[in-house]
C-alpha cells in the first residue's frame, strides 16, 4: 500500500497507471487536493473512487475559455490533435457546444474534419 491510512492506494493498482498519473492521484490524496486533471479513463475511475473529483484537458479548455483567457477551445483542439492526442468526437462536440461554439457542429463530420480525424470517419464507415 502507499500513502497513510487515510489515503491508502494498492500498489498494484498504481502499476496499471503512468507514473504521472499514479503521481497526480497520489499527491491529491496525500496533500488533501480535491480536483485532479487527468485525461486517461482508468486513472479517472481511480481518482473517482477515492473520493476525488476529477477533470481533464477539455474541462480546463472550458474554464479557461468561460474566464476569457483563450479566444477559442476549437483552435486550441486542432492544435492537440495535430500532436496526434485522441479526442473522441462526442467528447468534442459536447465542449465545443459547452463553448457556446456551436457554429462548428452542423454535423459529427464539420466537427471532426477541421480537427484532423478524417480517419474517425473512415473507422465509422468500415464499423457500419
Amino acid at each position: 500500500m502507499i500513502g497513510s491510512n487515510k489515503t491508502q492506494i494498492d500498489a498494484a493498482i498504481l502499476r496499471e497507471l503512468d507514473l504521472g498519473e499514479s503521481s497526480v492521484i497520489v499527491n491529491a490524496l496525500t496533500h488533501a487536493i480535491d480536483t485532479v486533471a487527468i485525461d486517461e479513463k482508468a486513472a479517472r475511475r481511480l481518482a473517482r473512487i477515492h473520493g476525488l473529483k476529477v477533470t481533464g484537458s477539455l474541462g480546463i479548455l472550458l474554464k479557461a475559455r468561460r474566464h476569457s483567457l483563450i479566444p477559442s477551445i476549437g483552435d486550441c483542439i486542432g492544435h492537440i490533435r495535430d500532436r496526434c492526442i485522441w479526442i473522441s468526437a462526442d467528447l468534442i462536440t459536447e465542449a465545443l457546444r459547452r463553448a457556446n461554439e456551436g457554429c462548428l457542429l452542423k454535423s459529427v463530420d464539420s466537427v471532426v474534419e477541421p480537427f484532423g480525424l478524417s480517419l474517425f470517419r473512415a473507422f465509422r464507415v468500415m464499423r457500419g
